[in-house]
């Protein structure tokens, strides 16, 4: 492992504090075979994941507290176990760390599995091809350029995923969503009362059941709805329904399956 130092403090008063804010940040560089794991495990804080080289995991954390010493004492640790390379911020719960979070930036090879967990922060995950899981306690998630299984979790954020490749299970407690790629398997989009957006190619082959609570449900796709026109409820195949199944609920927002180009 190669560690570099590089603490940059900037002070600056924000309209939520009456101090002052320190930065401190630290970059850690990790060699990995193919196919490897990132498991980040935060407690507060936001999360970036990009693709890199081919054998090299880099991860900068960039830790933010009431002042320089207090973002230094920050519990984050960076460990290779095999071929998992595991990132983690945990909040001891001291008074000073009440306003204190790390972000971090990471880059990994393409074919590296990733899973993250944070008590709040928002996930941003592109371009990776062996799957992603984030759960988040309630900020929000963006995917795009990804391939494999995708379970993402939020208490409460809203959560986009572009130009995926494979199978999504998608839950909030609120937010909306919205799903756009070519889907397989089977499939699940749910949202305790946000609006609900799926984009899918025009030749997909899924059976597909969808459901809201008080909003509309409309399709592209000929599918019939329950009652009226506008009921918020339709059931059906896309092509034979052989390629998967895909399962949409809200509890309240719209629904909408669209077609992708």
């Amino acid at each position: 492992m190669r560690t570099l130092a590089l603490i940059a403090v900037t002070l600056g008063a924000t309209a939520a504090l009456a101090h002052s804010q320190a930065k401190a940040m630290t970059q850690n560089e990790f060699k990995v075979a193919p196919k490897a794991t990132i498991v980040v495990d935060s407690s507060a804080g936001g999360v970036e994941l990009s693709p890199g080289p081919a054998g090299v995991v880099k991860i900068e954390a960039e830790r933010q507290a009431s002042s320089e010493d207090e973002a230094r004492k920050l519990d984050v640790q960076t460990k290779l176990d095999g071929n998992t390379v595991r990132v983690t911020y945990k909040h001891d719960g001291g008074n000073w760390h009440d306003n204190a979070s790390v972000s971090f930036r990471i880059s990994a090879p393409a074919d590296t599995k990733i899973e993250v967990r944070t008590g709040g922060g928002g996930v941003d995950v592109h371009g990776f091809s062996s799957g992603v899981r984030v759960d988040t306690g309630g900020g929000g998630i963006e995917i795009s350029d990804t391939a494999g299984a995708l379970q993402l979790r939020s208490g409460g954020g809203s959560i986009e995923v572009k130009r995926v490749k494979g199978t999504v299970d998608v839950s909030t407690g609120g937010g909306s969503v919205r799903v756009e790629g070519a889907l397989s398997g089977r499939n699940r989009v749910e949202t305790g009362g946000g609006s609900i957006k799926v984009a899918i190619p025009g030749a997909s082959k899924l059976s597909v059941d969808a459901s809201t609570g008080g909003g509309s449900a409309r399709n592209d796709f000929g599918i019939p709805g329950d009652g009226e026109r506008h009921s918020g409820r339709f059931h059906g195949n896309i092509g034979d329904g052989t390629g998967g199944s895909l399962e949409l609920r809200t509890g309240g927002g719209s629904i909408h399956l669209g077609k992708d180009g």
